[in-house]
């Protein structure tokens, strides 16, 4: 089988009333890609007939699977049926800037180059919007993208938003298949790429990144209502569990090919999340590793001390 150039792979569920939308967006690219594959995770809503309709008009690939999979494996299965060298992720509810394929394609072209034989990541910058496309000055990401290392993929903090992905083969092979019970695919796939390979953020929005009660995951479907939980609950979350069980995961995946600064962050991290070590071990492990919050230390530390403030009372 000839290999395609550029994939684009999409996990569809119950995504008919938003999916015509992100495939128009996705054939209107400058730079076409050479396949569109979905793979639909039992949709009971008009998914289907929306997949029939662009495989007839423009050949789209779709599957369709026998059992309910779930999010990650849904997006994981798409993935290893992409046959490109280059593959973007999306979701089924966004929107794409008619540019967003050939900026990620450029700058792929542009790190292997300088990095011929490594796993790449391309990724862009987000306008959050409504159900509508509404509210398009909240950015995902802003300047926060540009700073590199493992610590800074850590304590929530968004430097990837999952489907503004573009991968290089290198990187498919190396984190595929995802070890089982990953909960956070694109947060795993950073891990890997921050400690074994190049990651080139693009701080342009290149897509609509679009939040509604429906979300399979996103902001409103993670952060707000955690945040809304915790406030009830009186609870200061450093880092959420999704997070640190995905690293736990990434952690006994590659501990024989983790270098020693990235095993000694690893650990310092979950000695910083655990409940039962004193505050001043823990602002020191912040101050050591530069630890932070949205680019804070200080907001990191805050955080930190009103979590355990809230334990003792």
């Amino acid at each position: 089988m000839v290999n395609c150039k550029i994939s684009v792979a999409i996990a569809s569920y119950n995504g008919g009333e938003y999916l015509k939308d992100q495939l128009e967006s996705i054939y209107a690219q400058s730079l076409l890609p050479d396949e569109i594959v979905i793979c639909d995770d039992c949709s009971v809503d008009n998914t289907i007939d929306i997949l029939v309709h662009y495989k007839e008009k423009h050949g789209l690939k779709y599957f369709i699977n026998d059992k309910n999979l779930g999010f990650v494996k849904n997006f994981e299965k798409a993935i290893s049926l992409c046959s490109g060298e280059y593959i973007a992720l999306s979701d089924q509810d966004d929107v794409w800037m008619s540019g967003k394929i050939e900026a990620l394609y450029n700058g792929m072209v542009t790190e292997e180059n300088k990095n011929p034989d490594l796993p790449i990541l391309v990724h862009h910058d987000v306008f959050v919007v409504d159900e509508n496309l509404k509210n398009t000055r909240t950015r995902f990401i802003n300047s926060k993208g540009s700073s590199s290392g493992l610590k800074n993929l850590l304590f929530g903090n968004p430097k990837v938003q999952g489907a503004s992905i573009m991968m290089n083969r290198a990187l498919k092979e190396i984190c595929f298949p995802l070890p089982d019970s990953v909960p956070l695919h694109d947060l795993y796939i950073s891990f890997v790429t921050e400690c074994f390979g190049v990651r080139r953020y693009i701080s342009e929005p290149l897509s609509l990144y679009r939040q509604h009660t429906n979300n399979q995951i996103g902001i409103n479907s993670f952060s707000v209502l955690k945040r809304v939980r915790n406030y009830f609950k009186k609870q200061i979350v450093i880092a959420d569990e999704s997070e640190k069980i995905t690293l736990l995961i990434f952690e006994n995946k590659f501990k024989e090919k983790l270098c020693d600064s990235d095993k000694e962050i690893i650990r310092d991290y979950f000695q910083v999340v655990d409940k039962e070590i004193s505050l001043t071990f823990k602002i020191s492990k912040v101050l050591k590793n530069g630890f932070n919050s949205n680019g804070s230390v200080f907001k990191l530390i805050l955080k930190i001390a009103n979590s355990n403030s809230k334990r003792m009372v």
